[in-house]
């Protein structure tokens, strides 16, 4: 699989070239334009789908930037040498928006480099965030059932200013910001083309964790005499601090087979599982995995703390007392 961003002109031919050793291959086709995607993860648009054909040429409607991704078929498994082409709207997706999508401000179309911006974001809750077209997270070269070709459609960390597809979340503090996304054509990897700055335009009013909301919520929770699905939370109660360190408590609650996670505001945008455990002492982490419960029991206690350093947990924390 090869892919690329590259700038097109619209209703201007291009193809794409190929060099192996010292062998160089000119595809192109015919192209056709899909449904609006819907595969698993796939970001809502239209793209340019078609099969590759030596010496040939391909167009696009529109002038802008595109994800060119493009599989050889040298092992058989497609039906096809193929190719997608899709139009790419950059917009962030994290903290700032529940994981949802905000898109960022287009540029001037340039064939060499252009900028993209987000101005005057808030970000309520610390996390992290990544870039992504379309809302989406990957895209599906081929039809059908069983997808055997995927490419990313977000870009995430890679070291301080540059970005790769797939990368590692994006850590961002509560504040406002304003955020750039630069391309640049350049030879090599996609992340080659691509930096990000993220400045701070501005402080939130100071957050008081006393007020905060934190619950349990899974299959494992009972609500009652009823083992809920995911949809009821188990809020617990402030007890107090010592120092940095807050603290919070559920008593005498019932826990089934199943799994659970600790989630802040009745919300997903905040929520921690599990990194490790050490008897009934779990250590969580933002975003982390479901919280296995093996065996049904009640519990006198359980516990959430952590310390609240720069407007963030840190070192969050689950205790379950029999």
């Amino acid at each position: 699989m090869y892919e690329k961003y590259v700038a097109l002109e619209g209703g201007k031919s291009f193809s794409v070239v190929i060099k192996e050793a010292a062998k160089e291959t000119k595809y192109g086709g015919s192209l056709s334009i899909s449904d609006t995607l819907r595969g698993d993860n796939e970001p809502a648009i239209r793209v340019y789908k078609g099969a590759l054909v030596e010496n040939d040429v391909m167009q696009v409607q529109e002038s802008g930037l595109y994800h060119i991704v493009l599989d050889l078929n040298k092992d058989g498994s497609l039906s096809d040498k193929l190719i997608v082409i899709a139009p790419v709207a950059w917009g962030v997706r994290g903290a700032m928006n529940g994981w949802g999508f905000t898109p960022l401000t287009a540029p001037a179309f340039n064939k060499t480099t252009m900028t993209y911006t987000l101005t005057d974001v808030t970000v309520e809750t610390a996390g992290a965030f990544k870039f992504a077209y379309g809302s989406g997270w990957k895209i599906e070269l081929n039809a059908g059932a069983t997808p055997l070709v995927k490419a990313n459609t977000n870009l995430g960390a890679d070291d301080a200013l540059w970005l790769k597809p797939g990368g590692g979340d994006i850590s961002i503090a509560r504040a406002k910001y304003t955020i750039d996304l630069t391309w640049t054509l350049e030879k090599g990897a996609v992340g080659n083309s691509f930096k990000y700055t993220v400045t701070e335009t501005g402080k939130l009013e100071a957050l008081d964790p006393t007020t905060f909301v934190y619950s349990l919520i899974g299959d494992a929770i009972y609500n009652d005499t009823i083992q809920s699905s995911w949809d009821y939370d188990a809020d617990f109660t402030y007890k107090g601090k010592s120092g940095n360190t807050y603290t919070y408590e559920i008593s005498n609650i019932k826990l089934g087979v199943g799994e659970f996670k600790v989630r802040f505001g009745h919300d997903w945008s905040k929520n921690f599982g599990l990194a490790t455990k050490t008897d009934n002492v779990l250590s969580l982490i933002f975003k982390g995995e479901n919280i296995t419960q093996e065996a049904e029991a009640t519990y006198a206690k359980i516990i959430f703390s952590f310390d609240w350093v720069n407007d963030a947990e840190t070192n969050p924390t689950l205790t379950l007392q029999p």
